[in-house]
């Protein structure tokens, strides 16, 4: 591996914005949105996911569970700064893979 290669794998590139409107980010699977046994799990309504959010939220962070219990379904976090567009960076191997993501809820 080049010494370049090896460089590049420790930049992290912006590759779009991700917008908040209820301050809240969730990082999981988009198919478990419209599946409807693990769709009971965040809740049936959006009111029903807000009430599990609050009840397992520890420092802004709750992870979900898939129906069966086992942690992976999702999480769910609160932005620093409530609503807002947000970038999103990623970190790629030498093949191009993506192996790392985040969110900017404050740029330096």
């Amino acid at each position: 591996m080049r010494k370049k290669d090896v460089e590049d794998t420790h930049k992290w590139e912006r590759v779009g914005v991700v917008g908040v409107d209820a301050g809240i980010v969730w990082v999981g699977d988009p198919c478990y949105l419209y599946d409807n046994h693990e769709r009971t799990a965040m809740g049936k309504t959006y009111e029903d996911f807000l009430t599990i959010l609050r009840d397992r939220e520890v420092d802004g962070v709750a992870q979900f569970n898939y129906a069966q219990r086992q942690p992976g379904l999702g999480v769910a976090l609160y932005t620093a700064n409530g609503d807002g567009s947000y970038p999103l960076e990623v970190r790629r191997d030498v093949a191009g893979r993506v192996v790392e993501m985040r969110v900017l809820f404050e740029e330096k």
